[in-house]
């Protein structure tokens, strides 16, 4: 299939997408955190009642312990309408507090919020996206001849990676070890199995080495393709620091 100037439009369309929705999903999953340590302090200052004291009492027995059972019944009545009210308002205050503020969390905190999945996902989609338009510009400017072009794009995409950036991974230039990692995240992600429900759960840390793992290797395409337009490095480096200031210490 022959490929013009809209192929690469398209590319650079997708990429901004999947870019644009990876942090928009990191930002909610850590607003989630910091809200649910707020609700956390501000549950300690709500009363229980005395019609909460006795609903609990009665029905304490009666909750089954078995994941099977529990989401069989139903659920049993256990606080007053007046207390799961303030719940629900302090739940909504942390929320805004959350999503307004910003918390510094050590690198070593852990992200378990259903919003990783978006991030991680739209990550993975984003570096592939990139890899398919940096192929197509070696096939068009002859670096890679066709046949081993048709092969190799549809190769996975750690194989492309690996295919393109040989001479520097062998120099060290670029240590690809990162962006495996990215790909092992994304397939317990879209491969969504219980032991990968519970498990997959990475600290700040090592989303910073594959976020710093995946500039490097933009800025290295953006050097060799020379297009004029391309501000990838640029906008995921302002996201990167943006995230930085935000949320870690």
């Amino acid at each position: 299939m022959e490929h013009d100037i809209i192929t690469y439009s398209k590319l650079s369309e997708a990429s901004d997408f999947f870019l644009d929705e990876a942090f928009h999903n990191i930002h909610k999953a850590l607003s989630f955190d910091y809200a649910s340590l707020i609700l956390s302090k501000k549950l300690e200052g709500i009363e229980t009642t005395e019609e909460d004291k006795i609903k609990i009492q009665a029905s304490s027995s009666k909750i089954p312990n078995h994941p099977v059972k529990l989401q069989q019944m139903e659920t049993p009545d256990v606080l007053s309408n007046e207390t799961i009210h303030s719940m629900s308002t302090a739940w909504e205050e942390a929320q805004i507090q959350a999503l307004n503020e910003g918390n510094q969390f050590p690198k070593t905190h852990t992200i378990e919020d259903i919003n990783l999945l978006g991030h991680i996902t739209n990550l993975g989609c984003f570096i592939e996206t990139i890899t398919n338009k940096h192929l197509l510009f070696l096939n068009q400017t002859d670096e890679i001849e066709t046949f081993s072009y048709n092969k190799i794009s549809q190769a996975p995409v750690m194989v492309r990676l690996i295919y393109i950036n040989d001479k520097e991974a062998k120099e060290n230039r670029l240590d690809l070890r990162d962006l495996a990692h990215l790909y092992r995240l994304r397939n317990k992600a879209v491969h969504y199995t219980p032991d990968n429900a519970v498990g997959l759960k990475p600290k700040i840390s090592e989303l910073l080495k594959i976020w710093e793992m995946c500039h490097e290797l933009i800025l290295y395409f953006e050097e060799k393709e020379k297009f004029v337009n391309d501000s990838l490095a640029n906008n995921f480096g302002e996201e990167m620091e943006f995230f930085k200031n935000k949320w870690t210490k």
